[in-house]
């Protein structure tokens, strides 16, 4: 009975050590080295260089990319993955996204998505985690059917911007998106859109 005791009691503190050691998505910032929240063997786990829209992430390229999916393997917080692209030579992180790919996949969800990602921007705003940056609204039409709507926070002196972003595709798929990125970063990414 002791054994059994002394053995769930260990279980308890080891997954409240794994939960306490989980990261929120808000606390990871470009330009932080990719290996402050992951060890290599996590980050060549999670790589998805050979299965991204974009075929010039690599590691023989400027910039690699890694999707955690379930998102909540290691972060804190209600998406359903994270990605992190990075900048191949020295780990930096250089763009940060969050998905909830599959809350909003009804006939509401449309309607839910919006109403989630202005309560999520009020939040931002509420933490001043916007200050200084400027709104900027969009609506885009994709050949593939999709939609988006989306709202931008940039500042010409920041080399960052940030976006909260619901996209809507066929058959009621809608996901809530939230980026943050490098400047110099997304440039290079909206070339290789242009490409692909």
């Amino acid at each position: 009975m002791k054994k059994l005791l002394g053995i769930v009691v260990l279980g308890l503190l080891l997954s409240g050590n794994a939960y306490a050691d989980k990261i929120y998505i808000k606390d990871v910032k470009i330009d932080d080295k990719l290996t402050k929240y992951l060890s290599l063997s996590q980050i060549e786990d999670f790589n998805v260089n050979d299965t991204s829209d974009i075929k010039a992430y690599s590691y023989d390229g400027k910039y690699s990319i890694i999707s955690i999916r379930p998102a909540n393997l290691i972060f804190q917080g209600d998406y359903d993955y994270v990605q992190f692209s990075y900048r191949n030579k020295d780990k930096k992180i250089k763009g940060i996204s969050g998905v909830i790919d599959f809350r909003f996949d009804h006939s509401a969800g449309k309607e839910e998505c919006m109403i989630y990602r202005d309560q999520k921007i009020l939040l931002y705003e509420q933490k001043k985690l916007l200050l200084d940056m400027k709104k900027k609204l969009g609506s885009y039409k994709y050949s593939d059917g999709s939609t988006e709507e989306r709202v931008n926070f940039a500042n010409p002196l920041k080399s960052f911007f940030v976006s909260f972003y619901c996209v809507f595709y066929p058959n009621d798929d809608n996901d809530f998106r939230f980026d943050y990125n490098d400047k110099e970063f997304y440039s290079w990414l909206a070339e290789q859109w242009k490409k692909h």
